[in-house]
């Protein structure tokens, strides 16, 4: 039911009783990319998330979709349901759990890697002291300069990162 005027939702219970099993690919292949869509700053980036599109990952799911469904198929679970699952993904294929998963699957939306550090301004948009190639005095401290992403939050790493750009960045103003 909607919030009351000016107030918060109460809590409520669930129309319906259950819980969720779900697994989180912590260090995905897919990789998407963000390009730049016109001179003018102020016009949105195209930005394509490319989620699924590494065979990689959909073998991980169906990987993780059987373990969970011998979870789903254990006593002990079922003991606890009212009433079985609609569809258990014991009986699903592999077809249908990839199926299933396009279908309901989201992201916990941790970006980074947009701008990849590395060597190479080839493949990377900064070197190892995060300046960018080929354009002197710039560099960039967030997340976006990851060549990977960490299997956790990325707050702490990103913090750790925005420690040492300050390091770099005083120890190149002193010489």
């Amino acid at each position: 039911r909607p919030a009351p005027e000016g107030g918060r939702r109460p809590l409520l219970p669930d129309r319906e009783s259950g819980f969720i099993f779900s697994f989180n690919s912590c260090r995905p292949y897919s990789t998407g990319r963000i390009e730049i869509t016109a001179p003018d700053w102020r016009q949105p980036p195209r930005i394509d998330g490319n989620y699924l599109s590494d065979q990689r990952d959909l073998d991980d799911a169906v990987v993780m979709a059987r373990l969970i469904g011998q979870m789903q198929d254990s006593a002990t679970i079922k003991g606890l349901l009212a009433a079985p699952c609609e569809t258990p993904l014991s009986a699903m294929s592999d077809e249908a759990i990839i199926d299933d998963f396009r279908a309901r699957s989201g992201t916990v939306f941790h970006p980074c890697g947009t701008c990849r550090m590395g060597p190479d301004a080839a493949h990377a948009v900064v070197d190892p002291s995060l300046r960018v190639h080929g354009i002197d005095r710039l560099r960039i401290a967030d997340a976006s300069v990851f060549p990977n992403i960490t299997s956790a939050n990325l707050n702490a790493p990103t913090i750790m990162l925005a420690h040492k750009a300050a390091q770099l960045i005083l120890a190149a103003e002193a010489g």
